[in-house]
């Protein structure tokens, strides 16, 4: 079938027929006999078809219009090998439109095409760069790569093109092995400052470092400004730096595996697994970026100084994952040190933070499983970790000490087996701590606490169980240094933990249903006692008459002092003021509410 350059098949076209190389007509057969001779020219028929058998001798075609004006001439055709561009190919389905076999083929292209071999041996550099080209010139539209291992010796061709497809036949199974300390594979635009790349789609194929003994550099594959891209089933081993995405928007990564090096003898400074950062010339941060089914974490012993790290975005969504095994911090939130470098929702769903470091037996620094630090310039804000697992880190498990923080929201997670602090949290505003589980922290022994709040302004602790287990918390909840404006709720803590508001400044903070686990909280009566503020009610021991709470009074709050012993509280000259003296033979609850941060006053009083 022939068609003319409109795609359209020729009917009534003529095919002109020579020996190859010339003007003499040469004559083809109408079947494979070679008895009944074609007209020459070839009349098409209705469909641009004809029958044309040729003999052993090469043939030269010109195919002409009905008008008999040249379309084109192919030369040296023999009966063995006949151009793909000339043979049509018909798509199954109504309404599918005619195209040539070549166009077909050039849909997609294998690496093997361009002389890949992918025996983990043959160096395919070279051959990979032939591929990439005929995807930037546009050429093909889609790169495969059969099952094997593509030795490459250095960095593969940026790939500029948008609308491309690399895939292979599963993460384990297509592999380029890397050799060298340098990037693999990059994607980029050809002028990244002013235009994303886009429509990305990487599938079912991996990248490899662990030719190299311990790698000291390189990232495995480098997104500059991707729009609408896709990543799926995509594996990196080995690696010093693995994912690294600079701006773009409404990419999508899914079941991604990504490994540290495990021949590394020290820590790998500056490593990471996967990073999000702005993208410095155009200054687009990642947005809309979703994460999915995830599994990123270096090796023990815990040399991979960070898995993930999130420098700028707005809008970075991580849902269902494990991330961790690593020296400094599972996740690192660092954000860049300039004013458009903001990190703004971003959000972790059920994912596991894994220290990696159960017993704690390796030496590392005072980090954290989850660190939020930085500059102080950038806006930093709407934070949540939801159903998360916080666990098995040396240092605390989850340190916010950005200073210019707002909205953090740790809700449903789990803290524990943690050498430090369960959650500290500093210098933050808006800050929601709920319904979660904190045990088996303070394994160093450094007397650390499984909630510890410094400067904190305006937030909500509720719901909270801070229990003991194998090792011993200084205290369960500490509200700690100028706080205010916060509601604490409805917590429960071990029966060896306490409360504790020690406060500097305390202004605005209002605390009701907190609990220990057993008996509630006990002071000796004497006078000036310290009371273990933030409990809805406290027994008091002893027969010593008080006039004064020794320690400061926190506004608005209600206290009743259940005694078992006879002592008087009395209307004195002291900080607590009565109705009338406070006889426990009489009574044995005494309700009081403090008025200002100098004075109790009495609200009720009961016989229990």
């Amino acid at each position: 079938q022939f068609f003319t350059n409109a795609g359209v098949p020729m009917a009534g076209g003529f095919l002109y027929t020579y020996a190859a190389g010339t003007t003499t007509p040469l004559t083809t057969y109408t079947d494979s006999t070679g008895l009944v001779a074609n007209t020459n020219p070839v009349i098409l028929d209705s469909r641009g078809e004809a029958s044309i058998w040729l003999s052993t001798v090469g043939y030269k075609f010109k195919l002409a219009t009905p008008a008999n004006v040249d379309v084109w001439t192919q030369d040296n055709i023999t009966s063995y090998q006949f151009s793909s561009n000339l043979i049509s190919y018909t798509p199954a389905g109504t309404g599918a439109v005619v195209t040539t076999v070549q166009a077909k083929l050039r849909e997609s292209a294998s690496v093997k095409d361009f002389g890949a071999v992918g025996d983990n041996s043959t160096n395919d550099t070279a051959a990979i760069n032939l591929a990439i080209a005929a995807l930037n010139a546009g050429q093909i539209k889609a790169l495969y790569f059969p099952a094997g291992t593509y030795v490459c010796t250095g960095s593969l061709t940026t790939i500029t093109k948008d609308g491309v497809t690399l895939y292979g036949d599963g993460p384990r199974l297509s592999v380029l092995s890397q050799t060298a300390n340098v990037d693999t594979l990059t994607f980029s635009n050809v002028a990244p400052a002013t235009n994303r790349i886009n429509d990305i789609f990487l599938s079912n194929f991996g990248i490899s470092y662990g030719a190299i003994t311990a790698p000291t550099a390189g990232r495995a594959l480098v997104l500059i400004r991707p729009g609408r891209s896709y990543i799926s089933n995509f594996d990196i081993r080995s690696v010093y730096q693995g994912i690294d995405c600079q701006g773009g928007s409404g990419t999508h990564i899914s079941n991604l595996a990504i490994a540290g090096a495990f021949t590394w003898s020290s820590v790998a400074t500056g490593s990471f697994l996967l990073k999000f950062q702005q993208h410095a010339a155009s200054l687009e941060i990642p947005s809309e970026i979703f994460v999915s089914g995830f599994n990123v974490k270096g090796s023990s012993p815990l040399y991979l100084s960070n898995a993930i790290i999130v420098q700028a975005c707005d809008g970075l969504w991580f849902n269902t994952g494990h991330a961790g095994f690593s020296y400094n911090a599972g996740l690192y939130i660092n954000p860049q040190a300039v004013a458009t470098g903001y990190v703004i929702n971003l959000e972790f769903v059920n994912v596991y933070f894994d220290g990696g470091d159960f017993p704690l037996t390796q030496t590392n620094p005072a980090t954290s499983n989850i660190l939020l630090q930085g500059s102080v310039v950038p806006t930093v804000t709407h934070i949540s970790f939801i159903g998360c697992t916080f666990k098995n880190f040396r240092g605390n498990g989850f340190s916010a000490v950005q200073s210019n923080l707002t909205d953090l929201r740790v809700i449903g997670s789990e803290f524990s087996n943690n050498g430090g602090y369960g959650l500290i949290c500093n210098g933050l505003q808006n800050l929601i701590v709920s319904n979660n589980f904190f045990k088996n922290n303070n394994g160093d022994n450094v007397s650390a606490d499984c909630i510890t709040l410094v400067g904190v302004v305006g937030g909500i602790v509720t719901g909270n169980q801070a229990l003991s287990g194998t090792f011993a918390h200084a205290v369960g909840i500490n509200i700690n240094v100028t706080c205010s404006d916060l509601v604490v709720q409805n917590n429960l803590v071990g029966s060896t933990h306490v409360l504790d508001f020690n406060c500097i400044s305390v202004t605005r903070i209002q605390f009701g249903g907190n609990r220990k686990v057993g008996a509630d909280p006990t002071v000796v009566a004497v006078d000036g006692f310290v009371l273990p503020l933030g409990y809805d009610v406290v027994t008091v021991t002893g027969n010593t008459n008080f006039s004064n709470i020794g320690n400061t009074i926190v506004p608005w709050n209600k206290v009743t002092l259940r005694f078992t012993g006879t002592p008087t509280a009395v209307d004195a000259a002291g900080n607590i003021k009565l109705a009338g003296n406070f006889v426990a033979t009489a009574d044995s609850t005494l309700t009081m509410m403090g008025v200002s941060s100098t004075v109790y006053t009495e609200v009720s009083r009961a016989i229990v």
